[in-house]
C-alpha cells in the first residue's frame, strides 16, 4: 500500500499514457484530413521534404512552387523552399523516417503523441509541486487531455502539441527553480521555453511573462544572479537569428506559412470577432460540462483567495496574470485567425485555463478522509464522462465530413494517385499543375510530385498556366463535375488523356498553343 502511495503520480501517468495510447491507435496511420487538413498536409510536407532535400534544415520545402503568401499562389517561383518558423520538429521526424525506411503518417502521428505524453508527464509534476493530492491532479489531468481540440491535436501534424509540451515543461522547471532557487533549473526552464518559441512562435508569450515575472522578483527581493543571463542570452540570440533568416527566405521564395501578424481596426472588430470565435468553437476549446466544472472551481476558488494568498510573488497568482494580460495584447494582433483556426486556443488562452485550475485547488483546504470517497467519485465520473464527450468529438470531426471540406475532399481524391500517374507515364520533372489550391500540398504529397496549384476561379489562371508552361492539369472529378464547367477557359488547350475515376489527366495540346 505504501509503495501505491508513493508512486500515485507515476501510477497516475502511466494509466493516463496507455489510455491516450489506446484511444488514438485508429487514427495513427491515417493521413492528413478532416478540420485544418491543409495546415497539416503543409507540416507534413516539411518532414517530407527533408528527404527531398538532404536534411537541409534551414531551407525547407514542401511541394508547391507557388505559395499562399505574399500574393495567394500568384507567383512562381524556382524552388519549393518555404519560410516559416524553424521546423526542427519536421527535421526530427524526417530523420525518423530515414532511420525507420518509411514516410508513413504513423510516424509522425507517433512523435507528435510522444511530445504530448511528455507535457502530461510534467503536467502531474507540476500538481505534484503545488501539493495537489492524487483525485486534484486527476481532475487538472482530465482538463488537459480532454479538452477536444487538445484531444484532436495530440497525436497529429501540427507543431502546436510539441510545442506546448515544451511550454509546459519550461514552466515546471521555471516553478522549480522559484522553489529550490538552483540554477540547472531555470536553465532548463529558459531552454525548453526557447525551443517552444523558435519552433512555435506564439509561445513566445509565456517565455516573456516567465521574464516578466523573474523581473517583479528582482525588484522586491533586490537579488541579481548574472548567471541567469547565459541560458536566456542563447535563446534570445538563436531566436532572433532564426527569425532573420526565414524573413529572408521567405521573402525570396514565399511560404505556405502566414509569417505575420493581422490587427484588428478597430475594438468593434475585436469584440465581434471574440464571440465570432467563441461561438464557434466553445464546445470544442471545453466540453460543456468542463466549463461548469471550471466555473465551479472558479467560484470555490475566490471563496478561499481571501484566507490564503494565491497572489504571493513566487505563486501561480502573479505569473497567471502577466500571462492573461500577454494574451490579451496577442488578441489584438491575431483575433482574426481565431474564428477560423480552433488550434489557436491551445497557443494561448488553454494554458490560462489549465494553470488557473492548479492556482484555485491548491488553495482549497484539504477535504477530511470521510469526504474523500464523495471526491474521488465526483472526480472518477467527471473523467468518464469527459473522455465520453471528447471522443464522440474527434470522431465524428474524422468521419462526418461536410460537403464544403474540399481539403479532405481531395485527400480522398488523390489516394492511391502516385500510382495512377506513374502508370499514365508523367516524368517527375513534368511540369504539373492541381487545379484548386485547398490544401495545396495535399494532391503533391500522394502524387509524390511537386508542382503547381491553381485557384481555378481567378480569371487569369489561363494566363498562369501558359505562362508557367503547364505539361499537365489534373483535376478531381468532382471538381470537374460540379464547378470547373463553370470556367470553361480554364483547361483550354489541355486534352484529357487518362483517369481512374477519382482524377482526370489533361495534357497540353502544343499545336494549339500560341
Amino acid at each position: 500500500m505504501n509503495l501505491i502511495r508513493n508512486n500515485q503520480y507515476l501510477l497516475l501517468f502511466v494509466s493516463i499514457a496507455l489510455l491516450i495510447i489506446y484511444l488514438q491507435s485508429p487514427y495513427m496511420e491515417m493521413y492528413p484530413r478532416a478540420i485544418h487538413a491543409w495546415a497539416q498536409s503543409d507540416l507534413y510536407a516539411l518532414s517530407k521534404g527533408f528527404l527531398n532535400n538532404g536534411f537541409d534544415l534551414f531551407y525547407p520545402e514542401t511541394y508547391t512552387y507557388n505559395k499562399q503568401f505574399p500574393d495567394s499562389w500568384n507567383t512562381a517561383y524556382d524552388a519549393t523552399i518555404t519560410g516559416g518558423n524553424l521546423p526542427l520538429h519536421q527535421f526530427l521526424i524526417a530523420l525518423l523516417m530515414k532511420l525507420l525506411g518509411s514516410d508513413s503518417p504513423l510516424i509522425y502521428r507517433t512523435y507528435v503523441l510522444y511530445f504530448s505524453l511528455l507535457g502530461v508527464g510534467y503536467l502531474i509534476k507540476l500538481t505534484e509541486l503545488f501539493k495537489l493530492n492524487i483525485w486534484y491532479s486527476l481532475l487538472v489531468v482530465t482538463f488537459a487531455v480532454f479538452s477536444p481540440v487538445y484531444f484532436y491535436y495530440e497525436a497529429n501534424f501540427l507543431t502546436t502539441i510539441p510545442s506546448l509540451a515544451l511550454v509546459t515543461g519550461g514552466l515546471y522547471y521555471y516553478f522549480l527553480f522559484l522553489k529550490t532557487e538552483k540554477l540547472r533549473h531555470w536553465h532548463l526552464s529558459i531552454c525548453l521555453l526557447g525551443i517552444a518559441v523558435i519552433t512555435r512562435t506564439t509561445f513566445a508569450i509565456p517565455l516573456i511573462a516567465v521574464l516578466c515575472h523573474q523581473v517583479l522578483i528582482l525588484f522586491q527581493t533586490r537579488t541579481y544572479r548574472p548567471k541567469q543571463l547565459i541560458s536566456l542570452a542563447i535563446v534570445v540570440i538563436a531566436w532572433w537569428v532564426q527569425m532573420v533568416h526565414f524573413r529572408n527566405v521567405s521573402e525570396e521564395y514565399g511560404s505556405v506559412f502566414l509569417m505575420g501578424l493581422r490587427p484588428v481596426d478597430s475594438a468593434g472588430e475585436l469584440w465581434n470577432l471574440i464571440f465570432e470565435a467563441a461561438e464557434r468553437w466553445k464546445w470544442d476549446y471545453f466540453s460543456m460540462n468542463q466549463w461548469i466544472v471550471y466555473g465551479l472551481i472558479a467560484f470555490v476558488g475566490c471563496i478561499f483567495i481571501r484566507r490564503k494568498n494565491i497572489m504571493f510573488l513566487k505563486g501561480l497568482g502573479y505569473f497567471l496574470l502577466i500571462l492573461f494580460i500577454g494574451n490579451a495584447l496577442f488578441l489584438i494582433f491575431m483575433i482574426k485567425q481565431f474564428p477560423y483556426h480552433d488550434y489557436y486556443f491551445l497557443d494561448t488562452m488553454y494554458l490560462i485555463v489549465i494553470l488557473s485550475i492548479i492556482a484555485f485547488l491548491s488553495i482549497v483546504p484539504k477535504f477530511h478522509l470521510k469526504l474523500m470517497f464523495p471526491l474521488a467519485a465526483g472526480v472518477l465520473y467527471f473523467f468518464v464522462s469527459s473522455k465520453k464527450d471528447t471522443t464522440e468529438v474527434t470522431w465524428n470531426r474524422y468521419h462526418y465530413l461536410p460537403e464544403y471540406d474540399y481539403t479532405t475532399r481531395n485527400g480522398i481524391a488523390y489516394m492511391g494517385s502516385k500510382e495512377f500517374i506513374d502508370s499514365v507515364g508523367i516524368d517527375h520533372s513534368a511540369k504539373i499543375a492541381v487545379l484548386g489550391n485547398m490544401g495545396a500540398n495535399i494532391p503533391f504529397l500522394l502524387m509524390d510530385r511537386k508542382g503547381y496549384a491553381i485557384d481555378y476561379t481567378n480569371q487569369d489562371v489561363y494566363h498562369l498556366i501558359t505562362g508557367w508552361g503547364m505539361d499537365y492539369i489534373i483535376v478531381p472529378d468532382y471538381l470537374l463535375e460540379e464547378d470547373i464547367v463553370k470556367y470553361p477557359y480554364v483547361l483550354k488547350n489541355y486534352t484529357p488523356i487518362a483517369t481512374n475515376s477519382k482524377i482526370s489527366v489533361f495534357k497540353r495540346d502544343l499545336a494549339d498553343i500560341e
